[in-house]
């Protein structure tokens, strides 16, 4: 089963772009209007203009982005995330049996030493096995 999640920024990570994005869009404006009223702004006055157009443009794109995502439950996803559920499992699966194959070869061993009794050996041994 393939399962499919989407990452977003934080409430807080959010609040602080959209503070940040409301700065530089502020920043921008203004200093837009005190460059533009100098008296040689009209040499580059359209690659200027230009400039700051796109600037702001930016601005208020990161300041909308993370308010939509500061104030909406879903928000926008910065990041999708794809999980390929059976790969995950066959992995858990294939640990567990070489787990409960280690258990018995080392109660084998044990056994064998005579550290345990057959009893001891069986009772235990039953209890790894009824754990698959």
């Amino acid at each position: 089963m393939k399962l499919n999640t989407k990452v977003k920024p934080s409430k807080a990570s959010s609040l602080m772009g959209a503070v940040a994005g409301l700065c530089f869009t502020i920043f921008g404006i203004v200093f837009f209007i005190t460059v533009s009223q100098e008296s040689g702004f009209d040499d580059g006055g359209t690659v200027i203009t230009l400039f700051f157009i796109i600037f702001i443009l930016f601005a208020l794109g990161i300041t909308t982005f993370s308010l939509v995502n500061f104030f909406s439950n879903k928000g926008l996803s910065v990041m999708d995330v794809d999980i390929n559920h059976e790969e995950i499992t066959d992995k858990t699966t294939t640990t567990q049996n070489s787990d409960i194959e280690s258990r018995l070869a080392q109660l084998e061993d044990l056994k064998n030493k005579k550290l345990i009794t057959d009893t001891e050996y069986q009772s235990k041994r039953a209890d790894i096995l009824n754990e698959l």
